[in-house]
Formats: C-alpha cells, structure tokens, sequence
C-alpha cells in the first residue's frame, strides 16, 4: 500500500506541470491516477503509443478530456519514472 501511495505521488508531482488531477486531491485512489492534459488528450495517447506505452482513457463524463496512468501492481517506481519522463516529453512536443 505504501508503494502505490508513493507512486500516486510521484505521479501527480511529476505531471502537475502539464495536466490537473482529475478529482479532489484528498480522495485520490492509490491505484490509479486520472489526469486532465493541457493538451488534446488522444494526441496525447497516441503520442505515448508511439513510444511504445499504452495509456488508459478516461470512462463517462471524463472520456473525451482525460486519461490514467495505473500505478499498482508490478509497476516499479523506476518503470513509473521512466514513463513519466516520455509522458512529459509527450505532453510538450
């Protein structure tokens, strides 16, 4: 539980600069993180297809204006920056 907690964190520090978390801070799964990109989100998505990641879209209300990034189960910390590191590169090309 620790390790998705942190990993939660790391994801909405890592991204603050370039999305919005989707919901209230306080009540942010530690699972899973929905984003809200500055930019189009499928260009997004596509983007990081390119470079070889799969990204979640978002359900109902939210599918056309977010994505998630999952950050439980065998992702690593380091997997996770990794990522993060072609997501931002992504989010300003």
């Amino acid at each position: 539980f620790e390790r998705h907690r942190r990993m939660r964190d790391i994801t909405i520090e890592r991204t603050s600069s370039f999305t919005e978390l989707a919901s209230d801070p306080t009540h942010a799964s530690v699972t899973v993180s929905a984003l809200k990109p500055s930019i189009d989100v499928e260009t997004l998505r596509g983007r990081m297809r390119e470079r070889g990641y799969t990204i979640g879209g978002g359900y109902g209300e939210w599918k056309q204006s977010t994505f998630r990034i999952g950050h439980m189960g065998d992702i690593t910390i380091e997997s996770l920056d990794a990522m993060l590191n072609d997501l931002e590169e992504a989010a300003r090309a």
